[in-house]
């Protein structure tokens, strides 16, 4: 099996990419961990490029293995729609979950998205549960007291709108510091120690990955108080940009934490 995919500029839905100017890269390895087609790393991309990285994936679902930590210096966890414990219909989460322990006990920065979350609450021992309510479309999200003191949160406004596609949410372990928040889900971002940080929300996405969810996941959008339509979630969507850059911040602190 292949270890994984050395990545052009260029989106794995082929969606095209904004426009950034590239800065001299400092050597950085940044290698994301995807685990079905449609939810490639977006603007994870658009950010290693600007910022001059190398950036490599791994696709699970297509029988690629993760690499060891000795091969990035920066993991990304995409999110999914399977749950963590889905390990008898997706074998390679365990594959996944041995590459996780291994990047946290190394001290590899690790940035988990929605699904990516989950499992670094679930290495650190918290369960995952289903949510109270759905929660689909742009939602904001408020820092929790405190938490702009955090390195890992520098530069991230009070609140932000984000996007957001999820169920499930993560609860919150011993040691884990609780850095942000929505009216539907109170755990939306989580630091684990100084070097690992989860996020249930989307920052990745951008309009044209944000689309393809709608066509392909559709079904999905059962009404709920936190489930808004397909119109309204196309309504917001210049709501990206900002998220976007939430992203960046988010990125750099740990690259440099």
């Amino acid at each position: 099996m292949s270890k994984g995919t050395k990545i052009r500029a260029t989106s794995p839905e082929g969606a095209p990419l904004p426009h950034f100017e590239e800065e001299a890269g400092d050597g950085m390895r940044v290698h994301y961990l995807q685990h079905e087609p449609l939810e490639g790393p977006c603007h994870v991309e658009a950010w290693a490029r600007a910022r001059g990285r190398a950036l490599a994936g791994t696709r699970l679902h297509a029988g690629e293995t993760p690499p060891r930590a000795d091969d990035y210096d920066l993991l990304v966890l995409l999110g999914g729609a399977m749950n963590i414990y889905d390990e008898a219909r997706h074998p390679w989460l365990a594959a996944e979950k041995r590459a996780l322990r291994e990047a946290l006990g190394r001290g590899r920065p690790v940035l988990g998205i929605c699904l990516g979350a989950q499992l670094l609450a679930d290495a650190h021992g918290a369960r995952v549960v289903r949510s109270p309510h759905a929660e689909i479309g742009w939602h904001p999200v408020t820092l929790a007291p405190g938490a702009a003191e955090s390195p890992l949160m520098r530069g991230v406004p009070g609140t932000f709108m984000a996007f957001h596609w999820h169920f499930d949410a993560f609860e919150l372990p011993g040691g884990a510091t609780l850095l942000g928040g929505s009216e539907a889900c109170a755990h939306q971002m989580a630091a684990f120690g100084g070097r690992a940080l989860g996020v249930q929300f989307h920052p990745e996405s951008t309009p044209a990955s944000v689309d393809y969810l709608l066509e392909e996941f559709l079904h999905e959008m059962t009404p709920g108080p936190y489930v808004q339509s397909v119109a309204e979630i196309r309504a917001g969507i210049d709501a990206a940009a900002g998220m976007n850059r939430v992203l960046e911040m988010l990125l750099d602190n740990l690259g440099g934490a």
